[in-house]
């Protein structure tokens, strides 16, 4: 870019690239008639009523672009309340006493238990409340099948 080019976008007052800058404040500072120049500029004073605009579109520009702000207690404040609230609730109830429950019986023990009446009612000749042994005379049982513990033992 030429000199020709950075003055035509100064009068057009376009917005200057970083490098374009850089190269205008160059040419400035290597310029003597323009130290010079701006050397015996007079320094003016803004008119209170200028400053008085400038500090209102300061304010309105500021209430624009800062958000309120909201302190960080506040925010934190009901998740705080709730926290509390479960912490005392917690700390005030009394534990619960559960009833012990009785052991389910297994059907290993169930056949165990059916075996031994079964057993004991035939040994004792009494008859028992099962539907096998109500359904079934007396005379219809084998009484071999219900021996074969008796010669077990004797091979031992």
């Amino acid at each position: 870019m030429n000199n020709q080019e950075l003055m035509q976008k100064l009068l057009r007052e376009e917005n200057l690239a970083a490098e374009e800058q850089c190269r205008l404040d160059s040419l400035l500072s290597d310029s003597e008639p323009v130290k010079i120049l701006v050397g015996t500029l007079p320094s003016e004073m803004p008119s209170m009523a200028w400053r008085s605009s400038l500090n209102e579109k300061l304010l309105l520009e500021a209430s624009r672009v800062a958000p309120k702000r909201t302190p960080l207690w506040l925010k934190l404040s009901p998740a705080l309340a709730v926290a509390g609230v479960f912490v005392a609730i917690i700390m005030t109830s009394k534990p619960v006493t559960i009833a012990p429950v009785a052991q389910p019986i297994f059907i290993e023990e169930q056949l165990v238990q059916a075996h031994n009446e079964i057993v004991n009612t035939a040994d004792s000749g009494m008859p028992t409340t099962d539907t096998f042994a109500s359904n079934t005379d007396k005379s219809e049982i084998d009484s071999s099948v219900l021996e074969w513990s008796d010669g077990a033992t004797d091979n031992l």
